[in-house]
């Protein structure tokens, strides 16, 4: 009779066994931590407090949780800090904003850095390309950022204008990039940026323009504002100008000696018909025609480096007609000066001198 009492104990023993080891077999397995929402991310990072400011005054948050996979391009606080003369600077002067207009430029300055449903992952290394952001239209650039991939870093609208500083950190709603300067959109077409430049006589940028006010000039100075064209124009000093026309003819001394068909040669030498920044200059050993010809004295090339090494990135580029592309020493080149200013209908670099034909 014992033997009959402990089997049946014996059996309920293994079975309870089983239960427990059936019940510890499926309890699930540890479960990865959920990716952090893109809002989260920016309100745990200090360095983030002006941009979380901005988005909370404009009212863009919503958008930053509904439009997946969102490419968030953050400037730092440092990057706003740079918007000098502007209530842009810091999260207190950005809480206390109460003129709408101010709000609505600060609006559609943050849409400038968001690109929807596009990542810069897409990028192979010295690959350029326009991303697409959530801003308006007022322009081709006004709604487009040109970006270029090398190393781990991101180059935005030219080599000196942005770039990411920080690997892209993954949210739930897309991809963050901290940027060291906040990007501007274009509010002048090529034509309005050289004006406003030549109404500055200080500035050493006046007589491109006047040229440009020759009735036979008219034609260019209409597309230089067509806002649906792309040019790149290397706006000369008024002393490298004046230079390259003694050079041409030692009786012009001055800008109204100059007959027209001339003057409006070398002013077409200067205008590129597309969109060329820093990125497509740089080891482009081939001719870029202008709207002087096609022909390789009335095309240009660039010569000379950009250091990527340092923040900000140096760079000494020269440009000259592609038949004096090996015939002219580089130092006896006009300069690029500054690069990548971007227009709603192209760029304009700065040279210090004329191109000689």
């Amino acid at each position: 009779m014992p033997l009959l009492h402990r089997v049946p104990g014996l059996f309920l023993l293994w079975l309870t066994g089983l239960a427990f080891l059936t019940a510890c077999s499926k309890e699930p397995a540890d479960t990865p931590e959920p990716t952090p929402g893109l809002e989260k991310v920016l309100r745990e990072q200090a360095d983030y407090t002006t941009l979380v400011a901005a988005l909370t005054k404009t009212d863009l948050l919503p958008a930053l949780r509904s439009a997946k996979p969102l490419t968030l391009l953050a400037p730092t606080n440092a990057a706003f800090a740079e918007l000098q003369g502007t209530p842009y600077t810091s999260a207190p002067s950005i809480e206390a904003l109460t003129d709408a207009h101010q709000v609505a430029e600060l609006r559609e300055l943050l849409l400038y850095h968001m690109l929807p449903d596009q990542l810069l992952s897409s990028l192979k290394v010295f690959e350029d390309k326009p991303f697409t952001t959530l801003a308006a239209a007022r322009g081709r650039n006004t709604t487009q950022l040109y970006i270029e991939s090398w190393d781990t870093r991101y180059y935005i609208n030219g080599y000196l204008t942005a770039q990411t500083i920080s690997p892209g950190e993954s949210t739930d709603g897309g991809v963050v990039y901290s940027i060291n300067h906040v990007l501007r959109p274009p509010t002048l077409t090529v034509a309005d940026f050289l004006q406003n430049k030549a109404a500055q006589p200080s500035s050493g940028y006046t007589l491109f323009w006047q040229a440009l006010q020759r009735p036979a000039a008219s034609g260019l100075r209409t597309q230089l504002a067509d806002a649906s064209l792309q040019y790149t124009v290397l706006l000369p000093t008024d002393a490298g100008l004046l230079q390259t026309l003694r050079f041409l003819n030692p009786t012009w001394t001055d800008l109204a000696q100059v007959p027209d068909a001339q003057l409006l040669a070398l002013v077409q030498l200067h205008v590129l018909p597309q969109h060329l920044t820093s990125f497509g200059m740089l080891g482009a050993d081939k001719p870029f025609p202008t709207l002087a010809g096609t022909s390789w004295p009335q095309s240009l090339t660039f010569k000379g480096s950009i250091s990527l090494a340092t923040i900000p990135p140096t760079h000494n580029l020269h440009v000259a007609t592609y038949a004096q592309f090996t015939s002219v020493p580089e130092d006896q080149q006009p300069r690029i000066t500054d690069l990548d200013i971007l227009a709603t209908n192209g760029v304009v670099h700065l040279v210090d001198a004329a191109v000689k034909p």
